[in-house]
């Protein structure tokens, strides 16, 4: 049997109710980092993870590491062949290095602890653009042309076709180790098998030259083409090119076009963001209920979680499965790393990271049923059965429930103090009445106690627990036991110390130890019983809550109020307070 603490808020059921219920409240832990946690400043503008673990992020005062602990930034002044620290974006590549685009024009490639700065003329020009195509090879665009990464000779080489010899702004890649280019002289690029072809001229599509923001390939057929006022679709089988739509988009610059995992087309914009619904041979734009208003050109804000959550991030909001889970303002960016954290950038507050909590707080919205919770366990069937004060015992098995309280024919009160498995699977209840309930498969019923002496008769059952053959109730009168069908008091010499029994442990040796509401803690071997009180100065209190038993000598006492008792007892009974 498990035994589980947990936290339930919630109201009345209908008696002998089985119902559904979806625990969709998933909470979520954040964890803020700052200037004062170690950042360099708190405008962060993007991140990734190496194959190490390790988090990297820039800055404009440097590139910052995280390890888990703590932020260790690298700048000019202790880093050989970093030439500045104002970074604007990075990206990390398949093997390992991490690359870095730096605000002067310049980029940079860290591999392991080296820096190496490459700047005009190793690349062609100013560098507008850092990518990396299906097949790992990185690729910079720059105001003379592309050039690609070789890591053998570590350098780059510039392409010498003719079509790209002039400044190239962005760069996509492509399904196959393509790349997809704009040459703000020439229009639409496709560099296939080391030969290069001119999709869309920029003499029939002048808005290239300028308003493109990002060229996206998901299937070996279509080619989006992203920007303001621009959504494109070129076949690359037929040449065929789609606008979409045909108006009303003078007002919208997209910035990014995503597929998520429930195979929608989602483009972020500067006004929000669009769900593009195809319908035949023509698209809608729907627009999401997502707030964005913002300038801030921004990348990574659609994302999947690793459970499948969308994850949308507006100006100051993100928004998870529909449920905004954080309000910050200026956001910048998403990152998901491989524990399954969502770490977010702010250009104004720092770091922010949200994860999933292993806790999800049931409320009445889940469960209408069960308040002030007195005992939780957790049977050999896994269902979790809880024990009210007020309103009666609830099973939960998977996403159903059942309750029995005061209305029940059977069960008659809705007050129940405690619940226990014997070894045979059995539940049973106490209830404040003095009543012991057991549960079998039609239901509960009233499980009468053959007792033979009316003077010690149950009065509120508080625990129960098995020891070999007998069955014991700890109650208000005395503690009592069950055996071969009879009822009576445990120990008649010992009764008035067992009083008020709230909690009963057994070591691995048959030694049983109780808690009591006023009596302190008793141990029992055999016929032969030990009491501590705090009159013995062993107990900060003689109201026990719970007793931990570390060891066959060593227990920990949980009082009322007053803190926790340690107590180290020898084979005697003797004990040592630690």
């Amino acid at each position: 049997m498990a035994v589980f603490l947990i936290t339930f808020a919630i109201a009345w059921l209908a008696p002998l109710s089985l119902n559904a219920y979806t625990p969709t409240n998933q909470e979520y832990l954040i964890r803020h980092y700052t200037v004062a946690d170690g950042l360099p400043v708190n405008s962060v503008n993007g991140m990734v993870q190496d194959d190490f673990g390790f988090l990297y992020m820039t800055t404009y005062d440097g590139l910052v590491r995280f390890d888990g602990y703590k932020f260790t930034t690298f700048t000019t002044g202790d880093t050989p062949g970093m030439q500045t620290n104002r970074i604007g974006g990075l990206l990390h590549a398949s093997d390992n290095a991490i690359w870095l685009f730096n605000e002067d024009g310049s980029i940079v490639r860290k591999k392991n602890a080296s820096f190496t700065t490459f700047s005009a003329p190793e690349i062609p020009g100013h560098a507008n653009w850092l990518a990396q195509a299906s097949d790992g090879r990185i690729w910079v665009s720059g105001s003379n042309g592309l050039a690609y990464f070789d890591s053998s000779a570590a350098s780059f080489n510039q392409l010498t076709d003719s079509l790209l010899q002039s400044d190239v702004n962005v760069v996509g890649s492509g399904t196959n180790g393509d790349i997809f280019a704009i040459s703000r002289s020439n229009g639409l690029i496709w560099r296939k098998d080391n030969e290069t072809q001119l999709l869309l001229s920029i003499r029939d599509y002048p808005r290239l030259a300028g308003e493109v923001r990002s060229i996206r390939q998901f299937n070996d057929r279509h080619l989006w083409v992203v920007g303001s006022s621009m959504l494109k679709r070129y076949d690359l089988h037929s040449g065929a090119l789609v606008q979409i739509p045909d108006a009303d988009l003078e007002d919208t610059a997209f910035w990014n076009i995503d597929i998520d995992h429930l195979g929608r087309y989602i483009l972020t914009a500067n006004n929000g963001f669009y769900e593009l619904i195809q319908q035949g041979a023509s698209f809608e734009l729907e627009k999401l209920p997502i707030k964005v208003n913002s300038g801030i050109i921004r990348d990574h804000i659609v994302l999947t979680g690793p459970d499948q959550e969308s994850i949308f991030m507006g100006d100051d909001e993100v928004m998870i499965d529909g449920k905004v889970v954080l309000r910050v303002p200026s956001l910048k960016f998403g990152f998901l790393d491989k524990e399954g954290s969502l770490w977010v950038g702010s250009e104004t507050q720092g770091l922010y990271q949200i994860r999933r909590s292993s806790i999800i707080n049931i409320t009445r919205d889940h469960i209408p049923g069960v308040h002030n919770v007195y005992s939780i366990i957790e049977d050999r069937d896994n269902h979790i059965w809880t024990c009210s004060l007020t309103d009666g015992i609830t099973r939960i098995s998977d996403n159903t429930y059942q309750n029995w309280n005061k209305e029940h024919p059977m069960l008659q009160s809705g007050d129940c103090r405690f619940l226990f498995e014997d070894t045979d699977g059995t539940i049973f209840a106490g209830l404040t009445t003095g009543r012991i309930w057991v549960y079998n498969q039609s239901g509960w019923s009233e499980y009468y106690l053959v007792n033979d002496d009316p003077e010690n008769q149950m009065y509120v059952p508080r625990v129960m627990h098995r020891t070999q053959e007998r069955l014991l109730f700890g109650n208000g009168n005395s503690l009592m036991a069950l055996q071969n069908g009879k009822l009576a008091l445990f120990n008649e010499t010992y009764s008035r110390q067992l009083q008020a029994i709230q909690v009963i442990r057994e070591d691995s040796r048959g030694t049983l130890f109780t808690g009591s509401s006023g009596n302190g803690v008793t141990r029992i071997v055999g016929e032969h019983i030990t009491q501590y009180t705090a009159a013995d100065g062993v107990l900060n209190s003689n109201n026990i809550r719970d007793i931990f038993l570390q060891s066959t000598d060593t227990l920990w006492v949980a009082n009322e109020n007053v803190g926790l008792n340690r107590l180290i007892i020898d084979s005697a009974g003797k004990f040592f307070p630690a």
